[in-house]
């Protein structure tokens, strides 16, 4: 009878730890031994010898990604610079120069106006200093698109949006890319201040005759959130 005690009692820990959820390796002196260590590995260690990719730049600063020539008037000089090759930094707010000797970098800033001829479409656009206009008594930095010039004009500023990457280590999602994305705001201007057009009254606003430009946007079916349907309305504008 004690011979079957001392089987029964041998047998006992391989009855109990073997219908455990536990794998037998995490219990191993080993595994806690390293755990426990300085030396063992941490959070941020890589396993199975996988690398973690690294994130790219989604995007670019540039207003066109292409070299267009140009002529370019300098702030303080009627002097036209002519024939130059440009690009347009939208982060640094620079108009980037190639020349014999390099590209240069010139800011905004010192540039009065600017007209390119895309190297593709070959149609112009012209540029003008956005600070020559004020918005909520203070200026914009960079450079204003000229798409309607006249009385009240239409103006694009083009901007860029920078987003960080998202990704989260120890939940092993978002993402690990840098966005970079290009906004576009539209503006007219009256008597120097340059006011956002966000609605049919921003532009209503400017005329005598607001219900006739209201009537025109509705038989015409325009919407100021088309660019195209903008500028046909700012053409409209300037002729009431």
């Amino acid at each position: 009878m004690k011979y079957v005690h001392i089987v029964w009692l041998t047998m006992l820990p391989n009855l109990i730890f073997g219908q455990t959820s536990i794998p037998p390796q995490m219990r191993a002196q080993f595994t806690l031994e390293r755990l426990s260590s300085s030396q063992g590995l941490g959070p941020s260690d890589i396993l199975y010898g996988v690398p973690m990719a690294s994130g790219s730049v989604q995007g670019d600063v540039y207003l066109d990604k292409k070299w267009n020539k140009a002529t370019l008037m300098p702030k303080d000089s009627e002097k036209l610079l002519e024939g130059y090759y440009v690009k347009y930094n939208l982060k640094d707010k620079t108009i980037e120069i190639k020349t014999s000797t390099g590209i240069k970098a010139v800011a905004s800033n010192k540039i009065k106006s600017m007209v390119w001829i895309d190297s593709v479409t070959t149609l112009p656009s012209y540029f003008i200093n956005a600070s020559t206009y004020r918005i909520s008594g203070t200026s914009l930095t960079g450079m204003l698109e000229v798409l309607v010039d006249a009385e009240y004009p239409l103006f694009k500023y083009h901007k860029i949006e920078i987003k960080e990457p998202t990704y989260n280590v120890a939940m092993g999602s978002g993402s690990k890319d840098t966005r970079i994305l290009k906004r576009s705001v539209y503006f007219t201007a009256a008597n120097s201040q340059l006011v956002q057009i966000k609605n049919i009254k921003n532009l209503s606003a400017h005329t005598s005759k607001p219900e006739k430009l209201e009537a025109f946007i509705k038989d015409q079916k325009l919407s100021i959130k088309k660019e195209k349907d903008l500028i046909e309305i700012i053409t409209y504008l300037n002729r009431l």
